[in-house]
């Protein structure tokens, strides 16, 4: 975090308009929130397919399985 508001300090003080600074922030955020979405929904998706796979009589995929779940 430290090392992150030196770098924004730098950036300003080398003539970086706030905007600039507001968008360089909010775009590495939202990229990391999209990667991390993207892995946590393949991986459920994968381990949903994998579970499927130890029930017995039961899909996966079972409505009133889902709705007992939540």
């Amino acid at each position: 975090m430290a090392q992150r508001r030196r770098e924004i300090g730098v950036r300003a003080a080398l003539g970086a308009r706030p905007g600039q600074l507001i968008a360089l922030t909010v775009r590495e955020g939202l990229t990391l929130s999209v990667v991390g979405l993207l892995l946590g929904l393949s991986l459920a998706f994968w381990l949903t397919k994998y579970l499927e796979g130890l029930l017995w009589g039961i899909a996966a995929y079972d409505p009133p399985l889902k709705a007992v779940s939540v």
